[in-house]
């Protein structure tokens, strides 16, 4: 009954959870500053503050495009919002972004939430109509997967970014491709797979993304190729109208986007970071190799040192244990053939990292656009789905002679603790904390070839400890809108809409987007050159630190010279002269120092407020 109905309990679990006003987000991390607020939002877990790129970014830039009525170019950010994290737009191409939909008829706080509980709920089921294609309908083992994949660290950890999205139009797209080309539908069903590919495909390349568009789009075309080679299918007249139709729909959006936005792009292509990326292979960290044994406590322990949680989350897999266990004929005689598709996938990978190629193949290939460890973050999650079609042949796996079950025991105990070691996890975990993993790793295997019921337990406790662990759950978007700060700025703007603001204080640039501030701090996906060159002394070398995409820091100064710093590749403070303010046209100042003391012309109009945060207003020459 549950898997009969299963869309109508996802399409009940989304008006549940937009009615009761739910949310995943980690911006209670705000309220680690701004603490005037009048209500509290109810919230269950824990915020992540090294989610920055969801909670000061993101977030915001979605508040914004609210404000702004949902407009292609911000008229408050100055950045096209097609490019700006899948920002809402009222625009064709929101037609590929169906997590946004609601901000076409929900209030901000409820379309917030459609956003949310529809992309998990899509995505379970996605993940679910995918493992049943690959496990041969077993629904057991499929739900199994699909848990698997919708709360992988590897998603959670970045949900609301580049590689929730694209795992979810992958694994979309992957299958609707099986679905149209090998599974008998009427002309009917056969319309609404068109439709739903199109809409996929089309949200797939608007993601902008190509670290990991570009192997993902390798992934979908390999396993294309596997579905005409290894399946045979046999199509209508009407199939080929279907494709050409899809096809025509997918250009002529790409194409719309492209005329509207072509300045844009430009600008993003012609940036420092990440415009001038160019990876050719041939290099990789262990680290980027080990990252998955990391990753059950992710959620209970920081990594600090060697890496952070977002970049080390991955996807659980026993690769390579899964060769040694299929390296028979008679295991090749009964196993799916559509492994091999991955298989290939990974050869043709794991090839570009540890060989490379000259620097016209990779081009050629558009692997330039990709780095390491994003491919590895690609290579894991295919691993997951080898893994996932390991359940299928347990089986098999239990026929295999005791003698080799114990040397694959001990050989994948071994190759993930030389690993640990080499990688330098061995500091984040500790060496009797190791020695735990390793040991219920070895478990794991074995119940595998023994206890397979075990087994799945063991992987329900992994998904619930890494993965449902990872985001909080939110009522609301209490925790910036309540905010009395954010309410002052909102009645000052009502009274001047076209003021101009500026902030030098933490994540201030977060909460002036979240008000829909028209504001020159933020977070710029693509340099405005022509702004930064009026207060630049040196253009030629200050264009190195700005021309690229940025966490805009300010700090007001009274020196002579504004000054630009590199803090890191995506972060850049500029000491700004007061001077400088006129030339940007600035009306307004957030900040947690007393500015009088740099100059009469800026007027105290709040606080300080119980956080140290005042608003002064600035009397331009």
């Amino acid at each position: 009954m549950v898997y009969k109905f299963r869309y109508y309990i996802g399409f009940f679990i989304l008006f549940i959870g937009v009615f009761l006003n739910i949310n995943m987000s980690s911006i209670g991390i705000f309220n680690t500053v701004y603490t005037e607020s009048s209500k509290e939002t109810t919230s269950i877990g824990v915020p992540r503050a090294i989610r920055s790129d969801e909670w000061l970014v993101q977030t915001p830039y979605y508040f914004s495009q609210y404000e702004d009525e949902l407009k292609v170019d911000n008229d408050k950010l100055n950045e096209n919002s097609i490019i700006m994290y899948n920002a809402p737009v009222k625009d064709i191409t929101i037609l590929g972004k169906p997590f946004n939909w609601g901000f076409l008829f929900l209030k901000k706080d409820r379309a917030y939430s459609f956003y949310w509980i529809s992309k998990l709920v899509l995505l379970f089921l996605v993940s679910f109509e995918f493992c049943m294609i690959i496990l041969k309908k077993n629904k057991l083992y499929s739900l199994i997967g699909a848990l698997l994949i919708t709360y992988s660290p590897g998603v959670q950890w970045w949900f609301m970014q580049h590689l929730g999205d694209l795992i979810f139009f992958s694994l979309a797209i992957m299958t609707l491709l099986y679905h149209f080309f090998v599974e008998q539908h009427s002309i009917l069903k056969k319309l609404f797979i068109t439709i739903g590919l199109t809409i996929c495909s089309i949200g797939f390349i608007l993601v902008i993304y190509p670290a990991f568009q570009v192997p993902l789009a390798y992934l979908i075309l390999f396993w294309l190729i596997g579905i005409f080679l290894i399946e045979k299918p046999k199509l209508k007249l009407i199939d080929y109208m279907y494709i050409l139709t899809s096809i025509l729909v997918i250009v002529l959006v790409c194409i719309h986007f492209y005329i509207i936005s072509s300045d844009a792009i430009k600008l993003l292509l012609g940036t420092i970071y990440p415009g001038a990326r160019n990876y050719n292979g041939g290099t990789f960290n262990l680290i980027d190799l080990a990252d998955p044994i990391s990753n059950i406590l992710l959620p209970f322990k920081d990594i600090t040192v060697i890496s952070n949680n977002c970049e080390s989350a991955a996807f659980y897999h026993l690769m390579p244990f899964i060769p040694i266990i299929l390296w028979s004929k008679k295991v090749y005689d009964k196993i799916d053939k559509l492994m091999f598709v991955f298989y290939l996938f990974l050869i043709f990978m794991m090839t570009y990292l540890i060989v490379g190629v000259p620097d016209i193949v990779s081009k050629i290939l558009l692997l330039n656009f990709t780095t390491d460890n994003r491919l590895f973050t690609i290579i894991h999650f295919v691993s997951m789905l080898l893994t996932i079609m390991l359940l299928n042949n347990i089986e098999l796996i239990k026929e295999i002679p005791w003698i080799k079950k114990c040397i694959i025991i001990l050989f994948v105990t071994f190759y993930w603790g030389c690993l640990i070691i080499a990688s330098g996890y061995i500091t984040y975990f500790g060496k009797i904390v190791s020695i735990l993993i390793l040991v219920a790793l070895a478990v794991f295997v074995f119940m595998i070839m023994y206890k397979e019921k075990i087994a799945l337990v063991m992987i329900l406790c992994i998904v619930f400890l890494s993965g449902i662990t990872v985001n909080p759950i939110v009522f609301g978007t209490g925790q910036i809108d309540n905010l009395k700060i954010v309410n002052t700025i909102k009645n000052i703007n009502k009274h001047n809409e076209k003021s101009r603001w500026i902030s030098d204080t933490p994540f201030g640039y977060g909460i002036l987007t979240a008000s829909g501030a028209n504001t020159f701090s933020n977070v710029r996906f693509y340099p405005d050159i022509r702004e930064l060159d009026k207060i630049s002394e040196n253009q030629k070398d200050d264009e190195k630190i700005y021309n690229r995409y940025h966490h805009r820091n300010v700090e007001i100064v009274s020196d002579d010279k504004t000054q630009f710093e590199l803090i890191t590749p995506d972060n850049i403070l500029i000491k700004m002269n007061v001077k400088d303010l006129d030339d940007l046209g600035i009306d307004y100042i957030m900040s947690d120092n007393d500015l009088t003391l740099i100059s009469d012309r800026f007027t105290l109009i709040y606080g300080p407020d119980k956080d140290n945060i005042r608003i002064y207003s600035f009397s331009k020459k």
